[in-house]
């Protein structure tokens, strides 16, 4: 099959193709350490939280653990 090319345009086809490999794996790349660093920057958000939260209810006012007051919230 390769006779079938010119001798100039031979050498273009693996090029090409190695060009696009390598642009598929930066792109791999790229992409996971942009996952790295928005894990990174989500867990730095989530320790920002405080502990402890005011639950108000009819009642009147608590503190609850974050977690807690989170799962009574949404089930109310």
């Amino acid at each position: 099959m390769p006779q079938w090319f010119p001798m100039e345009a031979r050498h273009l086809y693996y090029e090409a193709s190695a060009m696009i490999i390598g642009l598929i794996n930066l792109g791999h790349m790229l992409e996971a350490r942009a996952r790295q660093r928005s894990s990174k920057a989500l867990e730095k958000l989530l320790d920002l939280t405080p502990p402890t939260a005011r639950l108000v209810t009819d009642e009147g006012e608590k503190a609850c653990l974050w977690r807690k007051c989170s799962q009574v919230c949404c089930c109310a």
